[in-house]
């Protein structure tokens, strides 16, 4: 995996990076944030750094549980979700993109679910976060 642009453990990004780095997209960014804080708050939001590979990714979590995870990228980002067996049924029976089908049936099977990753670049891609979202939080 490429090296991502923030990859200084020392330094968190801060908006102003964010905007530097996504350009447009930060819109979308922002988009996927306040959806996500408006439909399933109370909401923490937790930057973290697994290493300089991976570089800095932001966490959307509703109490313990972590909703998606949001990786920055130049001129664009990636969202990545962890979907449990019942999330993973619901959403290959559902209307998203079979590119998405796709990546959850080839999803590797770990005990917390299939981890699938994707671009966000256009406001279509936002509606599928949207989707997976719903999905992940359905009780």
């Amino acid at each position: 995996m490429a090296t991502r642009i923030f990859d200084d453990k020392s330094r968190t990004p801060t908006d102003s990076d964010l905007t530097s780095a996504l350009g447009r997209s930060k819109v979308l960014w922002d988009g996927v944030r306040e959806y996500i804080a408006d439909r399933y708050a109370p909401l923490t939001d937790k930057w973290s750094f697994p290493g300089a590979k991976y570089g800095w990714s932001y966490r959307l979590i509703q109490k313990n549980r972590t909703i998606l995870y949001m990786i920055p990228n130049s001129k664009h980002f990636l969202v990545a979700f962890v979907l449990g067996e019942k999330a993973v049924q619901q959403a290959l029976a559902g209307d998203l993109p079979e590119s998405i089908k796709k990546l959850i049936r080839g999803a590797q099977k770990y005990v917390e679910g299939r981890g699938i990753r994707f671009e966000v670049r256009t406001k279509k891609d936002i509606e599928i976060v949207k989707k997976l979202a719903r999905i992940k939080m359905m009780k």
